[in-house]
């Protein structure tokens, strides 16, 4: 399995976090990049926080 990209993985993550400074459940993120697997949204998540 390749490494997603920064552009395609971390960057979209990181921005949707940004815009929601209270925090926001893994759900909402995968909801809103459908395309990321959700074990790695959940992971990217973890290593944000």
């Amino acid at each position: 399995m390749p490494v997603p990209t920064y552009d395609k993985f971390i960057e979209p993550i990181l921005r949707h976090l940004a815009a929601h400074p209270e925090g926001v459940a893994a759900r909402d993120v995968h909801e809103a990049y459908p395309y990321l697997e959700k074990g790695d949204v959940q992971a990217a998540l973890t290593y944000a926080a």
